[in-house]
């Protein structure tokens, strides 16, 4: 999450996410997230906004046959897995 954008709107959600969780989040800079992989080599087009990182594919991603299922506290039955399906 950066503020590079929207700082207002950004520090706004963060302020109101923290309030919600006991892991707060910390927005970052488009530097201090570039910093994060040090030395390692990019792809194009590098650190952008997630809306620019893939704006077209070759080819459709694939779905699944049937969506996955995450068991409740209470469902009591086991997590269906890809290799379940």
């Amino acid at each position: 999450m950066t503020a590079d954008f929207a700082p207002e709107q950004v520090t706004a959600a963060a302020a109101a996410y923290n309030t919600l969780t006991p892991h707060p989040g910390h927005p970052r800079t488009h530097t201090q997230v570039s910093a994060l992989f040090g030395v390692l080599p990019l792809v194009p087009p590098g650190v952008v906004k997630v809306t620019e990182w893939r704006p077209s594919l070759a080819e459709p991603l694939p779905t699944a046959r049937r969506p996955l299922r995450r068991p409740g506290p209470h469902s009591g039955t086991p997590a269906m897995t890809m290799a379940s399906a």
